[in-house]
């Protein structure tokens, strides 16, 4: 049955995981007739928490059924059909019938439901739709006694994989369903507390402790310990055994990655250099380590050298839409427009779905005065993530350009409603406001957003606006002052001539 499982064996398709591959085994190496947990660990929510139906859990839910439990293992997947030949349309009821009743033929007339010609698989195995995956529908290999109440075909929201919504929780092994004392399963099982931060606070504490006493030889350990501090936000210790992995495995490629990728969160860009040097040079046909190094040179200044490895990782992965981001951003910071342009478009032809990306090409259109595809843009990015900041922030900028003030306060009390201490929002929102001719909310904006950041030159430059508006020529000038002494050439000049203006017998 295990050669059917290595497919058909999921516990869920969310985030969990539903199994770990050991370390010393590779993807393809799993050889018909071997313990399945030899190639691979499988694992489970806790008892009671996972009740879906998902569209490669066939094995999981057949395992679940009072038939298999009762058959003492001759029940499998090949006692009811030939993965090789399976039946369809009229004759799959007569196979299916003739399945069952192998087994259950005494029982099958007993029933006033059993009339003749009934199709047992209907009710006991009846098709449903799928959780995962809302537009399909499969059968379902849990052999029940009663048919479930309810529309079963009925149509489902999809649930989007997201904080809200991901299992969070005890991560309980499947197969094998208990670990051997003081083996590496232990650590497999620590290890899966992590990987998908389903049980992370505890899952960190247990793999370090038994790394310490068990001191596997597997970097993977040590490297899966790293990125769990990285996904808990303790960069040292994140760094610390990340390194440690890279000591013990110094040809890996994915740990010079998982390091790299902890080193440039962390911004120390030459050491994430180093890394996805080592990276690429361990795997030369790698696109993810040329565009990784591509884009941690940009954020050294080098343009030329930056441009060249994103175009490298296009050129050996042209589906890599994360590299067309990256070269667009390069091409944008070198004076390049159009051909951000272009290459923002090609990272949303290949994936529309991330918020970020749907902002890039907003901004940049936004910028070049191509409003209403801006807007469009815009508005996919909030849709698909509603609490990212820089979408509403940039569209509440963008909609305050086409004097859509109203628009543009909806979306900063959105922002604010995110983040409240976010001085840029509040420093708009007091534009915003003084344009309207609220005064009074104007100065109270502008206020909060320099008790944020004292030295936003436009903070000071918009508040003494107000102020001078307002008859408070005092503090007018004490703010202009301030904004006087901003880098920006455009708020220094303009703070000046107001302060001449002031000035003036």
């Amino acid at each position: 049955m295990e050669v059917c499982l290595q497919c058909h064996l999921e516990t869920t398709s969310r985030l969990l995981p539903h199994a770990l591959q050991r370390f010393n085994r590779g993807p393809f190496s799993y050889v018909p007739g071997q313990p399945l947990a030899d190639f691979r660990l499988s694992f489970d929510m806790a008892p009671g928490k996972n009740a879906g139906f998902e569209v490669a859990d066939a094995g999981y839910r057949l395992r679940q059924s009072a038939c298999f439990l009762k058959s003492a293992g001759r029940l499998r997947c090949t006692t009811c059909h030939d993965p090789h030949d399976i039946p369809r349309g009229e004759s799959a009821a007569a196979h299916y019938n003739a399945a069952c009743q192998s087994c259950h033929k005494v029982l099958a007339p007993a029933r006033v439901e059993h009339a003749a010609g009934a199709n047992c698989v209907a009710c006991h195995m009846p098709k449903r739709r799928t959780g995962d995956a809302v537009h399909i529908v499969m059968t379902d290999h849990k052999i029940v006694r009663v048919k479930p109440a309810g529309d079963l075909l009925a149509e489902k929201a999809e649930t989007h994989e997201s904080p809200a919504t991901s299992y969070r929780g005890e991560v309980v092994p499947y197969l094998p369903p208990a670990p051997a004392p003081n083996s590496d399963d232990l650590l497999y099982g620590a290890l899966a507390q992590i990987t998908d931060r389903s049980n992370l606070g505890a899952g960190l504490n247990r793999l370090a402790t038994l790394i310490g006493r068990l001191h596997p030889v597997q970097a993977g350990f040590y490297a899966g310990l790293g990125e769990g501090f990285r996904s808990a936000g303790d960069m040292p210790r994140a760094m610390t055994w990340l390194e440690e992995a890279a000591r013990r495995a110094p040809n890996s490629e994915i740990v010079q990655l998982e390091l790299g990728n902890a080193l440039m969160e962390s911004q120390q860009w030459a050491r994430a250099e180093a890394a996805f040097r080592t990276a690429a040079k361990l795997r030369p046909d790698d696109a993810a380590a040329w565009g990784l190094l591509g884009w941690v040179l940009w954020q050294q200044d080098r343009t030329a050298e930056a441009k060249s490895d994103l175009e490298k990782a296009i050129e050996l992965n042209p589906d890599a839409a994360e590299m067309h981001n990256y070269l667009a951003s390069v091409l944008l910071g070198s004076g390049d427009a159009p051909g951000a342009e272009r290459q923002f478009r090609a990272a949303l032809a290949i994936d529309p779905g991330v918020a970020e990306w749907q902002t890039n090409l907003a901004m940049l259109l936004a910028s070049r005065g191509q409003l209403a595809e801006g807007r469009e843009h815009f508005e996919r990015g909030i849709r698909l993530d509603p609490a990212y900041v820089p979408a509403r922030l940039n569209y509440a900028r963008a909609l305050a350009n086409l004097n859509d003030f109203d628009g543009a306060e909806q979306q900063v009390k959105a922002v604010l409603a995110l983040d409240p201490k976010l001085a840029p929002a509040h420093e708009l929102w007091g534009s915003v406001l003084s344009v309207k001719g609220d005064s009074a909310g104007a100065k109270r904006e502008l206020t909060i957003a320099l008790s944020f950041n004292p030295n936003s030159g436009r903070a000071h430059y918009e508040l003494g606006v107000v102020l001078s508006q307002s008859g408070d020529s005092a503090g007018a000038i004490e703010h202009f002052k301030m904004a006087a002494r901003d880098a920006d050439p455009n708020i220094s000049a303009s703070a000046n001539e107001m302060l001449r203006r002031l000035r003036r017998p």
